[in-house]
């Protein structure tokens, strides 16, 4: 099932038809852009005379004497179209993705699929250039997922964008449509200039055969291409052959799987939509011509301030919360190249103002601060690069925001409610005990056998509500009247004859609880006790003995510190022996003193 139809716009000889737009004249001459002594681009009237991108100048002056040559180091005013054509794309669909600045990928199938339901008689684009291998090519060979009638519907669009380019822009391009972003790059460049190229899915495997070496193919780059000219690996067509228990020798499973489905046409990969520019930068090379001393460096950041300013500011009119300063120096170990920046945070008030004349003046200072920074105090220096730029700017930060909220925000599908993601889940074992703990923490004491668990109680806490409600519990079960105590059972030594934990527990808590024991030695206040410190005479032992531990241990550590600091027990938290008995029948209720 193909069910995608891309086009893939690659602009003609860009740098040159820039600079024709802008100077005319130069429309009808060999035309070359310069970058240091490199040739990096040319328009098609010096291609004829041999002119290739990449050249050497006086290489190129020798086959094209009459070449015209432009600089076209300061990128400034191909990135200003660059961003003019993809809002020009953009009008037609917002599946846009930038791909450097002078291609884009466009994903127009909704565009495709909803002209389907309308259009009767569906038919290629007129200039659209078909790829005829023999036999392949022929009608009868149309899938049945009907990937052929949307891909006709895709060369129409594709001219659309083009003719688009031209009336809004000036500029010409060429245009590649196939069901998947791999192929439609790649077939795009089979007809310039200002043509555009068909391939069906049928098509794949012999086109890409037709390519020669696997360098050809988008994503293998040298270093792969070498480890697969090692297995014999050369060209398109050994790739494809090859068998990927071989590939999986040198690569791991999933690339060895990656290259296989490069060389068969398979792509998956999806249209990501660019969003605008997370950093706004511009950039000089000195390479030829060091910055040698400090006046020097202050006047070309100036100028580079100023074009910043100009480009983010003025022209996009985006407002930066972020500055930096790149700077690429030679060191004088070996004359090696080390580039590095730094960057600060400016407020967005300075920006207030589109004015470069006030805003670079308030930028001007933090750049030097940033520059000294970098420098280290060197006197001596030699500057091949300075760059800065803005980032950080207010409108991404406050569209992520939003974002993010919106997401905290929106509903959840019923395939969501049903199955929810959770990161990692606890072993049924730790989900019971946990249920258990919370259900006894928020279970009342109703008598005195019950104790709260260790393990819900926190280390560290003072618990007066507790304590209260321990002994409002007291209070109620002091209406019971006590159980009898068997004086057989009671005077029995015997440990083979004495009865269960649990009974000794329910007739008298106060003898069998087995921390009293070691917290509190003697029950009778007025005896000392063995430990650091001396029981208070008003504590009440019982209340205390059927305290959970937790509890018993802070106040034995209270007890412990005040006697170590000969501070007054009275001022700590523990049960005091009842002021006041209020009897009718039998015992009604406590009053204790805290």
């Amino acid at each position: 099932m193909h069910e995608k139809v891309i086009v893939h716009i690659d602009i003609d000889c860009f740098y040159a038809q820039v600079e024709e737009i802008l100077e005319p004249s130069l429309r009808e001459k060999p035309l070359g852009i310069q970058q240091k002594t490199c040739l990096v681009t040319c328009n098609y009237k010096a291609r004829e005379f041999g002119c290739k991108k990449l050249m050497f100048i006086p290489e190129a002056q020798k086959l094209c004497p009459e070449l015209v040559l432009v600089n076209g180091e300061d990128l400034t005013k191909y990135k200003k179209m660059s961003d003019q054509i993809f809002n020009c794309l953009q009008k037609f669909s917002c599946n846009v993705e930038k791909l450097g600045l002078d291609e884009n990928f466009v994903d127009v199938t909704e565009i495709v699929n909803n002209r389907m339901k309308n259009e009767e008689k569906i038919e290629l684009s007129e200039g659209t250039f078909k790829l005829s291998f023999d036999e392949e090519s022929q009608d009868d060979s149309e899938c049945e997922c009907g990937c052929h009638k949307r891909l006709y519907l895709g060369s129409v669009i594709a001219q659309e964008l083009r003719k688009a380019l031209f009336d809004d822009l000036g500029i010409t391009s060429c245009a590649g449509i196939a069901h998947n972003k791999l192929l439609a790059k790649l077939v795009g460049s089979q007809n310039k200039p200002n043509k555009q190229t068909i391939i069906f899915p049928h098509q794949a495997t012999e086109f890409l055969r037709s390519l020669g070496p696997v360098r050809s193919l988008c994503g293998i780059g040298s270093k792969t291409a070498e480890i697969l000219e090692g297995l014999g690996v050369k060209t398109v067509e050994n790739l494809q052959n090859i068998e990927i228990s071989v590939l999986k020798k040198k690569f791991d499973d999933k690339t060895s799987e990656k290259l296989k489905e490069l060389a068969l046409g398979k792509d998956k990969s999806e249209v990501k939509p660019t969003g605008k520019q997370k950093t706004i930068s511009i950039e000089d090379s000195t390479y030829s011509n060091p910055l040698k001393n400090l006046a020097e460096f202050e006047t070309k950041l100036n100028v580079l301030l100023t074009r910043l300013v100009d480009a983010a500011i003025i022209e996009q009119k985006r407002t930066p919360t972020a500055f930096r300063l790149t700077i690429r120096k030679t060191m004088n170990v070996k004359e090696l190249l080390q580039r590095e920046s730094k960057q600060r945070d400016v407020p967005q008030s300075w920006f207030k103002s589109s004015d470069p004349t006030v805003i670079v003046p308030l930028l001007y200072p933090v750049a030097m601060q940033l520059f000294k920074q970098i420098m280290n105090e060197e006197k001596e220096f030699k500057i091949t690069l300075v760059g800065v730029a803005f980032s950080k700017f207010l409108d991404q930060m406050q569209s992520e925001d939003a974002n993010a909220l919106l997401k905290f925000l929106k509903p959840k599908t019923e395939d969501e409610k049903l199955s929810p993601k959770v990161e990692k889940s606890p072993p049924l074992k730790e989900i019971s005990k946990e249920k258990s703990v919370i259900k006894k923490f928020f279970k009342p004491i109703e008598n005195d056998e019950q104790k709260i668990s260790e393990e819900i109680l926190p280390k560290k806490t003072s618990e007066p509500s507790s304590l209260m409600n321990f002994f409002k519990t007291a209070e109620n079960n002091s209406k019971t009247p006590p159980k009898t105590v068997d004086k057989k059972r009671k005077s029995d030594t015997n440990p083979e004859k004495s009865p269960s934990p649990k009974k000794l527990k329910a007739e008298n808590p106060s003898e069998t609880e087995e921390s009293t024991s070691e917290a509190v030695k003697s029950t009778n206040p007025d005896q000392k006790s063995s430990l650091d410190f001396e029981i208070p005479k008003d504590m009440d032992t019982k209340s205390f003995n059927r305290l959970p531990k937790a509890i018993k241990k802070r106040i034995i550590n209270d007890l412990k510190n005040a006697a170590k600091l000969k501070m007054n027990p009275s001022l700590i938290d523990y049960p005091r022996k009842p002021e006041k008995i209020i009897a009718k029948s039998k015992m009604d209720a406590f009053v204790f003193k805290y």
